[in-house]
């Protein structure tokens, strides 16, 4: 028998209610998994912003799952809105990032327009550099 993420959560949402007024915003981030820990952020939630790295073909992948999963938990906390897609890692230059932009868009409907940040090509490779110079 599966059980439903949703079946257990509470807890998130229990601690936070203690701050009460405290904070005005709290940022709850997950990881990039539709498990129990998901589940008990969304429940906890008022509103969800799902990062998507721009350019890759996996990160489109699990985007029914991911919709799914936002309308199941919107069925035990009815206050949880879709924020918007956040596009990383993105690059308007490359054509892959136009592609996964244009896709995010008709998938989720709002994309959150952030600064394109361009990837240092060097930068990937700084662990091999690293395992040659213990060497």
């Amino acid at each position: 028998m599966q059980t439903s993420p949703f079946a257990t959560t509470g807890a998130l949402k229990k601690c936070l209610d203690v701050l009460g007024d405290a904070y005005d915003v709290v940022i709850v981030d997950t990881p990039p998994s539709l498990d129990f820990l998901t589940a008990n952020a969304m429940f906890a939630a008022d509103v969800v912003f799902v990062p998507v790295e721009s350019g890759s073909k996996l990160s489109l992948v699990g985007t029914d799952d991911m919709l799914q999963f936002i309308r199941d938990a919107q069925g035990v906390n009815p206050r949880l809105q879709f924020g918007a897609a956040i596009l990383t890692r993105h690059d308007a230059r490359k054509k892959m990032c136009k592609i996964t932009a244009s896709a995010v868009k008709d998938f989720y409907g709002r994309v959150l327009d952030a600064n394109s940040v361009i990837g240092r090509g060097a930068c990937g490779h700084i662990p091999r550099y690293r395992q040659m110079a213990d060497k």
